[in-house]
């Protein structure tokens, strides 16, 4: 899969002050001997952020990154309608700087802005129109600056879809999206050889908003699979830019619907355009899970192109976990009300998008801008 690299002029000129701090100075008295008042121990300090350019890999070998867009655009009806931002950070020799450097603030904006700015300018064309569909995040992270930037972005009427942690990763690595209204939070629709559940992370669980296949496939790489719950969400991002290249773009073009692109969207608002569009490409799926023994009914929302062809059941991977903790027994459309449901797990209406309140940040969606953010 070939890229065309922009690397942001904005941090290559020059590195970019973030903040200052002073330390002092300390009192230390006065000196006869001079006849002046003493200060020492004066400390001024500014920090800088720079963006390097990051070289691509081989062509040959497909890193996360490349499965990520592999997912996206197998789900992709129309990759005509989309122009997709790759943002590529070095997570390389330990260091996370380059990714936290995302969502700095700097001059009142974040980094992550700049970046896709910067790339948006390099293919814009005057003649076409665009609405930024979403952010897929498939990434975990702690930096407690992530959250301000991301609602910053759903502020301005942006999807934010999250991959839920995998169900091997370690708790640090949280589902942050459910500290953040409005996140799409995706899980893996997918079991292992002896049917145990891949779904996330258990102390996670709850947190999932939709679940979709996390197994990718493509054969003319030389590793030809993979899987992850990084490999579910840009699937749902991409059946999100279906739905409104299918159902929205022809109410704007017909002039049925009018796209303010000043306007101000609540959290309100943006919930309910949220839930609509999940509802809108998902189907309630119920569940028989077991776990220690005792089978529990779970209702799910699945993405309806996984259980569109009459088998419900989950993906399977060709892995063992045999540690995950739940195995599925079965998927079905309807309740089996011999078993009971897990604590916490309650049945939701699947409403329709038409009962949402629309509000777009962009002129048009004639063309579309889908922003894919990966480490």
């Amino acid at each position: 899969m070939s890229y065309d690299w922009v690397n942001v002029q904005r941090y290559a000129d020059a590195p970019t002050l973030v903040d200052y701090t002073t330390i002092g100075p300390s009192w230390n008295g006065y000196d006869s001997s001079y006849g002046l008042y003493q200060y020492e121990d004066y400390v001024y300090q500014e920090n800088y952020l720079e963006l390097n350019p990051v070289s691509p890999s081989l062509e040959t070998t497909p890193m996360h990154g490349d499965w990520v867009l592999n997912a996206f655009f197998s789900q992709l009806d129309d990759p005509n309608c989309v122009e997709v931002i790759c943002i590529d950070t070095d997570a390389g020799n330990g260091s996370w700087s380059g990714f936290d450097d995302l969502w700095t603030m700097s001059d009142g904006s974040f980094g992550i802005y700049d970046v896709v700015a910067e790339a948006f300018n390099d293919f814009y064309s005057a003649n076409d129109e665009y609405l930024i569909v979403g952010l897929n995040a498939s990434f975990a992270t702690t930096d407690p600056n992530a959250s301000a930037a991301v609602s910053t972005l759903l502020s301005d009427g942006t999807f934010v879809v999250q991959a839920s942690p995998n169900v091997t990763s370690p708790d640090i690595f949280r589902a942050w999206g459910n500290e953040i209204p409005n996140v799409i939070n995706v899980g893996a629709w997918n079991v292992d050889l002896n049917d145990y559940s891949l779904a996330v992370n258990p102390t996670d669980y709850m947190a999932v908003d939709i679940y979709a296949d996390g197994y990718t496939h493509n054969s003319s790489w030389n590793e030809t699979s993979n899987f992850g719950t990084s490999f579910a969400a840009p699937v749902v991002l991409a059946e999100i830019v279906n739905y409104a290249d299918e159902v929205l773009t022809p109410l704007i073009e017909s002039g049925e619907v009018q796209p303010d692109p000043n306007a101000q969207i609540t959290d309100g608002q943006m919930t309910s355009v949220v839930d609509g569009f999940v509802d809108a490409i998902s189907t309630m799926v119920y569940v028989d899970t077991v776990y220690q023994g005792q089978t529990y009914t779970e209702v799910v929302k699945v993405l309806t192109d996984e259980v569109t062809d009459g088998d419900l059941y989950p993906t399977t991977v060709p892995i063992s976990m045999t540690d995950a903790g739940y195995q599925i027994a079965s998927a079905s459309l309807t309740n089996d009300v011999n078993h009971p449901s897990e604590p916490g797990v309650e049945t939701e209406s699947n409403d329709s998008i038409a009962d949402a309140d629309l509000v777009f940040s962009g002129a048009s969606i004639s063309g579309q801008l889908s922003s894919s953010s990966d480490v």
